[in-house]
């Protein structure tokens, strides 16, 4: 007849010890933001932001227009921004304003896109008005 041994007092320490530092480790970045949860608040305090005009919309993805005097302008007329960052409390329609918050990475493509995005925000609708741009 097998007789049951009580494990030892460390292996028992250890086994917790193990089990406390995993439990740690996956909890501790359970950050959370509403727009781009993988965006630290170090990230957002050296990122770059603009506002642009919406020229075109789709379900995928939103090609904006940088503003006159924007610095983005330098770099691309025209940038593509994926749809999942515009609130879900707005649809985006061509002429709103946007101001988008980033990473300050612009991709060289056309049209550009931009490294990583922390935030897409309504600035102003589209109020049906034409729009005169100054030459």
């Amino acid at each position: 007849m097998p007789y049951y041994k009580k494990p030892a007092f460390w292996l028992i320490t250890a086994a917790t010890m193990i089990c406390l530092t995993v439990f740690i480790l996956f909890s501790r970045n359970l950050k959370v933001d509403s727009s781009n949860p993988a965006a630290s608040a170090d990230d957002k305090k050296h990122s770059a932001s603009f506002s642009a005009a919406i020229v075109e919309a789709d379900e995928h993805s939103l090609l904006v227009e940088p503003v006159e005097g924007s610095a983005e302008l330098s770099s691309s007329d025209r940038i593509s921004i994926p749809i999942e960052y515009m609130p879900k409390s707005h649809t985006p329609k061509v002429g709103d304003i946007i101001s988008i918050q980033y990473n300050g990475e612009i991709m060289e493509s056309y049209p550009a896109q931009l490294g990583e995005i922390y935030d897409v925000r309504l600035v102003e609708a589209d109020s049906g008005r034409p729009r005169y741009h100054a030459n």
